[in-house]
């Protein structure tokens, strides 16, 4: 059954409140967590803190799975790890969220995309005022 115009436009707009709602709470997670004051305990206490904030699984952040809260998580842990931890490679952050090429080894460009994209819509977020 092809659906109506009516409820193409239901359907476009539920999904649009979807990526604001995940939008916001990615920014208030990445606030939170900014704001932490021991990075020294550790990638996994991060990944955990992160986790716990956005009420998601460790395994599912880790996952490849492409959901919105999944990336926006992903996108936040990388961004946490690459600004506070500023010794840590972009290699050695491949391979905490395991990024890992075809030859095995970690992929660093997708760790530079995750940056960018995380920035571009951060900011995005934070200059928009329909939220």
């Amino acid at each position: 059954m092809i659906p109506t115009l009516n409820q193409r436009v239901q359907q476009i707009v539920a999904e649009a409140q979807a990526k604001i709602t995940s939008l916001t709470g990615a920014k208030v997670a990445f606030n939170i967590i900014c704001n932490y004051k021991d990075f020294n305990e550790g990638t996994d206490k991060i990944i955990n803190e992160v986790c716990g904030i956005l009420n998601l699984k460790r395994e599912d952040v880790l996952s490849r799975c492409r959901e919105g809260q999944l990336v926006w998580a992903r996108y936040i842990l990388i961004r946490v790890f690459n600004e506070k931890l500023p010794n840590m490679t972009l290699q050695t952050i491949a391979e905490i969220m395991g990024f890992m090429g075809k030859n095995g080894v970690p992929d660093h460009s997708s760790i530079i995309h995750a940056k960018d994209k995380f920035i571009e819509l951060f900011f995005f977020l934070s200059s928009s005022t329909a939220i």
